[in-house]
């Protein structure tokens, strides 16, 4: 491909196509952290196109191809990640009705608590990015703010007040987008009234009026 950038961790194929004499044999030289890789060259069909194919690109490196003591141009690869969700955290700020005490919750992407939960969200992703942010199905967008540069850690606060389901939806500076947009969902549970049930005394009881009267309920 000459020079070229492909996504870190995947493949290369390198064709050489040659047209005058074909020669018989082609060699892909690669250079890698340091390291000179020599990988002969097949030719699978009658034309003259020999292939070579570096399994594995993890860091930038160079390559040229020789032949019949030749040797064409060295040509650059560089490497690319998509913007990936790699830890999300949730920090939960109950109402004080409920007498619980700030919870953070680690790697988890389903959060439920109570409705008039304070929620604050914090994704951890594998790089910088120019736009994160939640995405629900009627359209509802939260964005999402750079907390912390070294971790390339983004976060949104939210007042939980019903149930909603979210995509995390990244772009990065060269416009590329994460692949698959993973899901977060947030399940909110209503305050509902206690349930009371008396326990004691389980049926009609007549009592003097200075005689004492035990009651037990379970709420």
């Amino acid at each position: 491909p000459g020079d070229t950038e492909v996504e870190r961790g995947t493949g290369l194929l390198v064709l050489a196509r040659f047209q005058e004499a074909t020669p018989l044999e082609v060699t892909l030289v690669y250079d890698v952290a340091g390291e000179t890789i020599r990988l002969p060259m097949s030719k699978p069909l009658k034309d003259a196109v020999f292939g070579g194919r570096v399994p594995e690109v993890n860091t930038p490196l160079s390559y040229h191809v020789e032949y019949a003591d030749k040797a064409s141009e060295t040509f650059q690869v560089t490497v690319f990640e998509y913007p990936t969700l790699v830890r999300s955290d949730a920090k939960l700020t109950f109402p004080n009705y409920t007498s619980l005490e700030e919870r953070l919750i680690q790697d988890v992407r389903r959060i439920s608590a109570v409705v008039g939960t304070k929620l604050e969200l914090y994704c951890y992703l594998n790089k910088p990015v120019v736009s994160a942010c939640l995405v629900a199905k009627g359209g509802e967008t939260i964005e999402l703010q750079l907390a912390n540069e070294a971790e390339s850690m983004y976060s949104t606060s939210i007042m939980l007040t019903e149930s909603k389901r979210f995509e995390l939806r990244l772009v990065d500076a060269e416009g590329r987008t994460n692949k698959e947009p993973p899901t977060i969902t947030l399940n909110v549970l209503p305050n509902k009234p206690p349930d009371l049930k008396l326990v004691q005394p389980s049926r009609d009881t007549r009592v003097s009026p200075i005689e004492e009267l035990d009651l037990k309920a379970n709420v």
